[in-house]
């Protein structure tokens, strides 16, 4: 077994990968409030930027909304941390870890007030969102 974290493992992989990718962009101030749009995303962090792209894919006009000056939402906060137990970096570094095993990190870090099943529906998720990423 060795000493790399999950949270060490991929702190160097995604969040270098979404700072290049722009996701801290500086936003630019609205000057004007009168747009109408098919879809409005709250927040800008990997959630709210992967749904504006789903949505602008699916061909409907999006706008994405930030309370901060700049993009990136919590995911910035959090330094763009990703889970995704299986994924290439773990498997070579030979880490072991399993939907099981974040599903108990959650559920431990959240003392136990999760909601147990959107915890396991995440944790099972997990490898499909990084591979989305």
């Amino acid at each position: 077994m060795t000493d790399i974290s999950r949270r060490s493992l991929l702190q160097g992989s995604v969040a270098g990968a979404a700072l290049l990718a722009g996701v801290a962009a500086q936003a630019k101030p609205v000057t004007k409030w009168d747009e109408t749009v098919d879809v409005i995303v709250v927040g800008s962090g990997f959630a709210g930027l992967a749904a504006a792209i789903e949505a602008k894919k699916a061909g409907a006009n999006v706008i994405v909304l930030e309370k901060m000056p700049a993009l990136g939402g919590n995911s910035i906060i959090n330094g763009g941390i990703l889970t995704a137990t299986g994924c290439p970096q773990q498997k070579m570094h030979k880490i072991e870890d399993s939907v099981d095993l974040l599903e108990k990190d959650v559920l431990t870090a959240g003392n136990y007030m999760n909601f147990s099943d959107k915890v396991r529906f995440m944790a099972e998720s997990a490898r499909s969102n990084y591979e989305w990423t």
